[in-house]
């Protein structure tokens, strides 16, 4: 259906009792944000209004009337008034921040191997709780009001994403600042609920441990750097490894890992090291699943160079050089992720390249973002080893004339069969 328009909405909501709003927009800007809640919820409402729907039941954030300068909270002020001055019974849920909305804010300033992140005094709630809460709320009678809904205990932002990530396994230095779409107005209790707020049962170690990667050590190179310091972390450590049993199909084409839906294509965007760009071949494709689509794509688009051609809701599809290059998805699927094939990373992905020196360029710019990585070399092989910003395996593969042209392949790959 389309919430902008209403195509689709009746037959939607026959016999529907009552409407859970959850809808969101990317858009930072005000007024496109509160043109879009604005619009959305009058067309919701009005055929709810004709399909005798009795309760009509909005998601929005606690401390929403009390910041001014943010787009989004502007966005769901006129979400909240539309709902409660419509022709449906309506309550409004003020939750606050997620368990996970830590990990969203360093997405969306990482630059690299630093993130900057907003001192926030929080009190987060874990979105299953919130869900359970949603469907309560809409069971019951509408309260045609606000109630808030938020966790057991109190939160900085700042150590909840220095925990996130060290769970993860993901190295970066934090920035405290209050640059960017979060402003000083936000400081102190302005995000904190009310006393009569509900109070979920979910506690954030919980949920943090669901998230952990490999017992979720802190890993060598995480820090929280106050004074701005952008000094480049540690590199060329050895990722940890990983004893996996994996097909390989190797042809003319390039290389293929049969267990996750083979390699793909690689390219810079931009001129690299050198002033030369890397010139992969493998034609391959390959759908890789995400915790944060904005951390992944500075990764493979900003880093690797695959282009973006499209970008929707929590998928994003790059490509590769060439008229034949493969398209490359990221699927985000937030702090749920199910780990596949036994290793830390979610999937893994290799990728080919036709020279040596590929692999050389490749090694400066790892090592100019600060990020860790391997070089491995064997008769007929070479291979640079890394791992995406949510510790996915990302091999880089060149293979001699003689090992393509003979299909010849080594029977173990360092661990990879």
């Amino acid at each position: 259906m389309d919430l902008t328009t209403g195509d689709g909405l009746a037959d939607a909501l026959m016999g529907v009792d009552a409407v859970i709003d959850v809808i969101n927009t990317p858009t930072v800007d005000p007024g496109e944000a509160r043109e879009f809640f604005a619009t959305t919820t009058r067309q919701l409402l009005a055929a709810e209004h004709s399909a005798s729907v009795k309760h009509h039941v909005v998601l929005s954030i606690v401390g929403v009337d009390q910041v001014e300068g943010n787009g989004h909270y502007a966005g769901k002020r006129a979400q909240e008034r539309a709902a409660l001055d419509g022709p449906v019974p309506a309550t409004i849920v003020r939750a606050t921040q997620f368990f996970d909305f830590a990990a969203m804010v360093v997405g969306w300033t990482q630059r690299g191997q630093v993130a900057t992140v907003p001192p926030l005094l929080v009190q987060p709630v874990a979105v299953a709780d919130v869900a359970e809460v949603l469907v309560e709320v809409a069971a019951g009678g509408p309260q045609e009001g606000i109630r808030e809904l938020a966790g057991p205990e109190l939160q900085d932002l700042v150590d909840m994403a220095r925990r996130t990530l060290a769970a993860q396994r993901t190295s970066l230095r934090l920035i405290p600042s209050w640059r960017g779409r979060f402003g000083v107005e936000m400081a102190g209790e302005v995000l904190l609920p009310g006393p009569g707020a509900q109070i979920a049962p979910t506690t954030f170690e919980t949920w943090l441990a669901a998230q952990a990667v490999d017992g979720g050590q802190e890993p060598v190179g995480m820090a929280v750097d106050s004074d701005g310091d952008s000094t480049p972390l540690p590199t060329l450590r050895e990722p940890a490894g990983d004893a996996v049993t994996t097909g390989v199909d190797v042809d003319a084409g390039g290389l293929g890992l049969l267990s996750d839906g083979a390699g793909c294509q690689l390219a810079v965007r931009e001129e690299g090291v050198g002033g030369r760009p890397l010139e992969p071949t493998g034609i391959y494709s390959v759908a890789v699943q995400v915790r944060h689509l904005d951390r992944s794509l500075a990764f493979y688009r900003d880093l690797l160079g695959l282009r973006l051609q499209h970008q929707e809701g929590q998928m994003a599809q790059l490509h590769g050089s060439g008229e034949t290059a493969p398209s490359l998805v990221l699927l985000e699927v937030g702090g749920h992720a199910t780990r596949l094939g036994g290793g830390p990373g979610l999937v893994r992905v290799a990728w080919r390249v036709d020279k040596q020196a590929d692999l050389d360029l490749a090694e400066q710019l790892l090592q100019r973002e600060g990020l860790t990585y391997q070089r491995r070399r064997q008769e007929g092989l070479d291979i640079v080893d890394t791992r995406d910003p949510d510790r996915t395996h990302v091999l880089l593969v060149w293979l001699s004339h003689d090992v393509v042209a003979d299909d010849r392949f080594p029977p173990r790959l360092y661990g990879w069969e």
